[in-house]
């Protein structure tokens, strides 16, 4: 493991699924069908990211710390 991803405990997720899972807990989730809007674009998860409003997403939600 690399000495830059020693602070990650766990794998880190694509924007694309990130937006998904904000949509969706926004409840207007993402459609599937190709060609339709999303409610959430990776672009907007980037613009969080860069802006440090999402520090803490994981791929297995089930293992967040209560």
């Amino acid at each position: 493991m690399s000495a830059r991803f020693a602070v990650i405990p766990y794998e880190p997720i694509a924007v694309s699924i990130a937006a998904d899972q904000i949509a969706t807990t926004f409840g207007t989730p993402n459609p599937v069908a190709y060609n339709e809007r999303a409610n959430v674009t990776p672009f907007v998860v980037r613009r969080f990211i860069a802006h440090s409003l999402l520090t803490d997403l994981r791929g297995n939600m089930a293992c967040r710390p209560a």
